[in-house]
């Protein structure tokens, strides 16, 4: 019963992502009007519900649930949560990979601290760096561990250690893509 509630939680999700996608246009404006023909599909709405924006769920050990975007393409990637000003709660950010590596981050143009996670290809916690601190004037330093690990997830500072999360601990990633 608990895994259909958390399924439920991710279409729900979905859906209010898909509806809030449709009232903005290309450039991110609100739209004032409809310039297609009586029964027509707009554009955006069309794009927006054939390909929905790379979303997922992630489960800590606690039963702790978090809606995460998913960061996919290098500029996603190199983008992460720079200039968010708040990361709330229940939010956070999956970094999917194809291959396993060693991967380093850093806090460059961060505003906020960040839990970062890295997990290995099972989703097991290989290692986190709790509370990392934003660095707003470079040389930022890089964190990360030196053991090759394949997704990395970024949440709010200071989460990991409230949920009591710990290196060994598998994460169940619901995501609305095929992962090998």
């Amino acid at each position: 019963m608990k895994k259909d509630s958390r399924i439920d939680g991710l279409l729900i999700f979905l859906v209010m992502v898909a509806l809030n996608g449709s009232c903005s246009d290309q450039n991110g404006a609100l739209s004032g009007g409809s310039t297609e023909a009586p029964g027509q599909v707009p554009a955006v709405v069309s794009q927006v519900v054939a390909e929905p924006p790379p979303v997922g769920q992630v489960t800590f050990p606690s039963g702790r649930v978090f809606f995460v975007d998913l960061a996919l393409t290098l500029e996603q990637q190199a983008r992460g949560y720079m200039g968010r000003k708040v990361i709330a709660p229940e939010e956070g950010l999956l970094f999917l990979y194809r291959r396993p590596g060693i991967r380093s981050f850093w806090m460059k143009n961060c505003l906020t601290a960040l839990d970062i996670i890295w997990l290995d290809g099972e989703d097991h916690v290989v290692y986190i760096e709790h509370s990392t601190p934003p660095c707003r004037v470079g040389p930022c330093p890089s964190y990360g561990p030196d053991q090759a690990t394949l997704n990395v997830l970024e949440i709010a500072g200071g989460t990991a250690a409230r949920e009591g999360l710990k290196a060994g601990d598998r994460l169940l990633i619901l995501t609305d893509l095929d992962r090998p």
